[in-house]
Formats: C-alpha cells, structure tokens, sequence
C-alpha cells in the first residue's frame, strides 16, 4: 500500500492516488498484513490504531488536500501581495484631516484673491488662466534648485511643518503647488460664473440682469482707464493690423461658449480692426459729442502706419503687397473744427515720417494746388462726367435718363475733342485748365473741332437743338462750379504726389460749393481706376450726408470698389447715412467692412440693421407673490446682437464694431501726436523722385 502524507495536494494529485488504490495488485506481491482490523482509505486520521503503534503516514508520496474549515487559496492570488492596505489610526487620520484643511484653506484663500482682483481689474477667464499658466514657474524654480524632486521635497517638508504646529511656515514650504492649484480654481469658477450669467442665470431674474450689466460696464470702464497709458498705431508681425484703442468684450451671434470654451484661446487688450474691415468700406456712427473725431484722427494714422507695414513687408508678393498709402480726409464740417482736426493731423503725419511737402491741407495751401485736367482723354472724361453728375440710370424716369445721356455726350464732345491746326485727333487734346475746358462748351467751339466727324456733329445738333437746349444749362452750371471751387483745381499737382490730403470743405456755410468740391475730390479718386497709380488709397468722409444727393454715398463706393479704394463714411446718426431709408439701407448694405458705433440715441433703426443674436429668456416661480422659488423656465428667444440702450449709455470714446455677426466692444484712444513715434524705412522714401524709382524697381 502507498504511504500517506500531511502534505496538501491538488486535484489531479489525489485521482491519480484513487486510482491506484483500485487497481488490483501484482500477482507475485505477497498479500499485506493488516496491523489490525482498520483499513485506512484517505488519511491516517481514519484508523487512529496505526498512528498510535507509528505506522508510516499512508498518504507520504502523494499530495493530498487537508480537509480543513478554511477556504483553499484563490489562483493568482500570490501576485495581490503588494497591497498592503494601511491600518490607520485616529492619531493618523486626525493629521490627515489637519494638513487636508491647512492645505484647502491656503488654496481657497489664494483663489479667493484671484477672484477678488479679477473683479477689481476686470480679469477674463482666459487672463486667470495665463496666470495660472505663469505660476507654473514656482514648481519650475524648485525643479532648477533641487532636481525633479524638488517640489515633491518641498510639498513633503509643508505636510511636517503642519504635523509640527507651524501651518504658515507648512503652507509657505507648499506653495509650488498651492499657488497654481488655487489660480487655476479661481479660473475654472469664473467661467463657471460667466457661463451661468448667459445661459440659465442666477436664481433671481433681476439679479441675474443686474450682474451682466454691471460686468459690461466695469470692462468698458477698465477699457477707458487702460487708454492711459500709450498704444500702438498697429498690431501685429506678418498680418498687420489697425489699432484703435482698448477692448472690453465681444458678443457673437453664435451658439453660448461652454464653461471649457471659455478657458481656451487668447486674451486680447487691443482694439484692433480687421485690415479688410478698412479697405472693404465701413460705416461710422456717432452722436455729436461722443468721440467721433477723435476716432477720425486716430483711424487716418494707424490706416498710414499700418499699411506703410504692409508695404515694407519684401516676402508679400503680387497683389497681396499693397503700395505706398494715401489717406485723403474729406471734412464736410469746414470752419475751425475742421482746421484743428487738420493741424493735429499734418502735426502726426509728421511725425511718423512723412516730410511736411507729402502733406497738404486744402484748399488752404495756395503754394500747392491739384489738378483736375492732368492725364489722357480716358482718364479724364469719367473724371468729368462725376463731376457732371452723371450715373446710371437706374430706376430714373425718361425724362431723368434722357439727360444724364445729353451730360455724357457733353463730357465726350468737350474732353475729347481734336485740335486740327495742331493736328491733334479725337483723345489727344484733353483740356488742361477750366478755363480752356468751359472755351470749348459753346456750340461754335465745338463744331470747328469736330469738322469732319458726322458723328460729333449729329451729338452737337441733339445737345444744342430744342426748345430747352442742355448745352447751355450745362455750361452755366460748369461755369458756377469752377468759380465755387476756385482755383483749387487748376494747379499741376495729382492726389498721388501726396501722402495725406485733408480737405476742408465748407459744407456748413457754403453747402453747394462743397457739394462741387465734394464731386470734384471723388471724381479726383475715382479716375485713379484707370491708372497704375501704384498707392493704397483710403477715402475718409465727414458729415457726407448733405453733399451726397438723393442717391447717398453708396454709388460712390461702387465707383471706388473699381479704384481700389477704401473708405470710411462717418454721419452722426442713422439718419445721416442718407436722405431716405433705401439710400441707408443702400449704403450699408455696400460697406462689407462692418459698423462702427459710437454713443447714439433713437438706434432702433441701427440695431435692426445690425441683426439679432439667440439669448436666454429667464423665469421663475414666485413664492407667495414675493421670494423666488426653485422652478422655472430657460428658453432661447432672438434678441439685439447690440441693443439700443446700450448703445445709448456708452460714455465718450466708447465703440463698439460689428462685422460678420461679431460684435467687438471697446474705447478709442485718444491720439495725442507728440507721442507718435518715426515709422522704420520711412526717411529712405520721401520724395516724389524716390517713390518713382521704387515703382520701378518693383516692376
């Protein structure tokens, strides 16, 4: 019989004994000899008798299980021998709990301060975030001091200094963690705050209202107070772009950023402009007395600077480089206001660079005069048919149209007519003087220059004939025109010899000879389409309402599209942009740049041009008529991406810019020119000369 053992044993290893305590035994093996009468069948606990007399464990050499009251061990269990859970004490959890609460209240105490000054200072979530951001230099210092452990050495030496009864000297040992913990809560709970203000609100309807406008006029505040201290003229390394002063916030008429959304991206301190915001055409509203020249003034001078950046840009190529800038100021308002706002102006350009010959103030500067009859035939003749008032007739009557044509063929017959003692064709005898342009508005003039010209002749027959010949009725408007404008326009000079042309026009106390004046500089700007005038022109016109007809400004914008130029139109209301709602609605609708508003009262028409945006409508349940209870309702509803109250609580400077469903809120700056410092490159190009022999190096 196989000897038994108290070795436990698996499975396999006790079938296998089964089985051979079964099988039949050898015939040669003697029969054994039972020591007594018991047999034993699975332990030597089962005959008490063999162990008595010290017989040998049946069960030696075979692993067999012990039965016993406890489970077997789990398989894989050995590998679980590394946890080790610790057998805390009281003692222990008590500290525990100590360093837990020192470390809680340092870290609340720091995002309580965040919090504080971002509510005094108007910090964004995303500022709170960078400072958080910045903190990280403490774990960094640690790291450069003492190696990679060095801040889990000095979180580690805070937690004793706290066991020790020395919390501020533990909390001071930590701070390479508590100070970043703590900004980075502060930030998490102020966009938390922020979200919860645009979407649901707070509890109360009122206070929720309450809170919004507060938080929009402290940034607008803290805008108005940062225009302190000094700011570009441009922001920006390869896409320069206009600065106009300070930002505060921004609305969009998309869908409410998340609690997330509002800790990703940059902060932005400068009111800057989109440089296609310019050049696309824009409108500028404000109330008298709300800043709307000083934002003139700010606008023509970051325009120069921004666009002298571009052009130095060598890496831009084609049409993606733009010329040498020309900002040419058309001030309706005339008078001294218009004088002052002109010195400050000339005074600035100055000082950036531009040499006091480049700028002109007109008409004031008899020395230098322009010219309306420098170029070919081509280029003058739509030059005069501006000035003439012709346009398309569009939705004109007969009547109307028939007479804008006569004024066409009339700039034709005058501008183009030949010269045969000189022996000149038609186009290349152009008039040169307003003298020699109103010699040739007679029909006697004009049929022994253009002897020989069936054409021309039947033109002078249709002009001249009738019982109301045009001819005469346009000569003596010419005639009235050129006496008004004086000789201004008789001198040799282009608008491209300049860089700045401010123009002072008398549309208060002479509001037909600057409606002359008026026709003429556009005319002037306009011709530029057909010459390879090599500059970046930039049209700015105050209080252009009164000088603009019936038709408003938005045909000239379509003519200064083809010119490649920009323009700004400033009015100061919404009924300003034009004498009737589709001549507004016309203009507006002409200027892709966007809106600028600045303080303006009865904007109703204004905020339904801008467009609406999707807010929260907030409700709650009352409580006896007078405590709010816990239901309610939040549901989206359109709303004035800009409303009119606000627009008529804005303070002096205050603006706000909306383009492509953005609305941009911010303060301009005041331009003071003493601080305008010199634009780099600018002195290697100044004069006419110089300009011309870049032109020609570029081509």
């Amino acid at each position: 019989m196989t000897e038994f053992t108290d070795r436990p044993a698996d499975c396999a290893a006790l079938m296998d004994f089964r089985a051979e305590c079964n099988a039949p035994a050898p015939l040669s093996a003697p029969a054994p000899t039972p020591a007594s009468d018991c047999t034993p069948v699975f332990t030597t606990h089962d005959c008490p008798t063999l162990l008595a007399q010290g017989s040998p464990d049946p069960g030696a050499g075979h692993q067999i299980p012990q039965i016993t009251p406890q489970a077997p061990p789990l398989p894989g269990a050995e590998h679980l021998d590394f946890l080790h859970f610790p057998q805390l004490s009281l003692h222990e959890v008590t500290a525990g709990l100590e360093v837990a609460g020192t470390f809680g209240v340092a870290i609340a105490s720091v995002g309580a301060a965040a919090l504080a000054a971002s509510w005094m200072w108007t910090w964004t979530p995303v500022r709170l975030r960078n400072f958080a951001f910045g903190s990280a230099s403490l774990p960094g210092a640690a790291v450069a001091l003492d190696g990679l452990s060095g801040p889990r050495e000095d979180v580690v030496r805070g937690v004793s200094e706290v066991l020790a009864g020395m919390p501020v000297t533990g909390i001071a040992s930590a701070s390479v963690a508590l100070v970043p913990a703590g900004l980075v809560a502060a930030a998490v709970l102020a966009a938390r705050t922020e979200h919860l203000l645009d979407t649901r609100g707070r509890r109360s309807p009122d206070r929720t209202e309450r809170a919004v406008w507060a938080r929009h006029m402290k940034l607008m505040r803290a805008a108005t107070l940062a225009c302190r201290a000094e700011i570009p003229l441009t922001s920006g390394t390869f896409g320069p772009e206009f600065v106009l002063g300070r930002v505060a916030y921004s609305t969009s008429q998309a869908p409410v950023k998340s609690t997330a959304g509002r800790l990703i991206g940059r902060h932005y301190s400068l009111f800057t402009v989109p440089w296609l915001a310019f050049r696309e055409h824009g409108v500028w509203i404000g109330n008298p007395g709300s800043g709307k020249t000083t934002a003139l003034e700010r606008a023509v001078i970051s325009f120069w600077a921004t666009a002298w950046r571009r052009h130095q840009q060598w890496w831009r190529s084609g049409k993606d480089r733009p010329g040498r800038p020309l900002a040419m100021i058309l001030d309706l308002k005339g008078a001294r206001d218009a004088r002052s706002t002109a010195d400050r102006v000339r005074k600035a350009a100055q000082n950036l660079g531009i040499p006091e010959s480049r700028v002109l103030i007109w008409p004031d500067n008899d020395e230098e005069t322009l010219s309306l009859f420098f170029g070919t035939a081509d280029e003058q003749r739509p030059r005069f048919e501006a000035l003439l008032g012709v346009s398309a007739d569009n939705g004109m009557s007969a009547e109307a149209a028939y007479y804008m044509q006569m004024r066409k063929t009339i700039a034709h017959l005058v501008v183009d007519m030949p010269d045969p003692a000189k022996g000149l064709g038609p186009g290349e005898n152009p008039p040169r003087t307003s003298t020699e342009f109103l010699a040739r508005m007679t029909e006697a003039a004009m049929r022994r220059g253009w002897k020989g010209h069936d054409a021309e002749l039947s033109d002078i027959e249709a002009v001249t004939g009738g019982k109301t010949p045009i001819l005469p009725a346009d000569r003596a408007m010419c005639a009235n025109l050129f006496r008004d404008m004086g000789p201004a326009f008789d001198g040799e000079r282009s608008i491209t010899d300049y860089d700045v042309v401010y123009c002072c026009l008398e549309g208060t106390t002479a509001p037909e000879v600057a409606a002359a004046q008026f026709r003429a500089m556009v005319a002037l700007v306009a011709g530029l389409a057909q010459t390879d005038h090599n500059r970046t022109v930039q049209l700015f016109c105050d209080e252009f309402a009164q000088v603009c007809g019936n038709d408003g400004a938005a045909r000239i914008v379509e003519l200064l599209r083809s010119a490649g130029c920009g323009s700004l139109w400033f009015a100061q209301s919404w009924m300003g942009l034009g004498a009737n709602d589709d001549a507004r609605h016309r203009l507006v609708d002409s200027c892709s740049g966007g809106i600028f508003v600045m303080r303006s009262y009865s904007a109703g028409h204004l905020a339904e041009k801008i467009g609406t945006r999707v807010k929260y409508a907030l409700s709650r349940k009352l409580i006896n008529g007078i405590a709010h209870g816990d239901e309610g309702n939040v549901q989206p509803e359109d709303k004035f991406l800009v409303d009119p109250k606000i627009l008529a609580a804005f303070e002096k400077g205050d603006i706000v810019h909306i383009v492509g469903g953005k609305a941009t809120f911010g303060h301009v700056c005041p331009l003071d020119p003493d601080t305008v410092r010199p634009l780099p490159g600018l002195a290697e190009s100044t004069t006419h000369e110089a300009d011309k022999a870049l032109i020609q190096k570029a081509a």
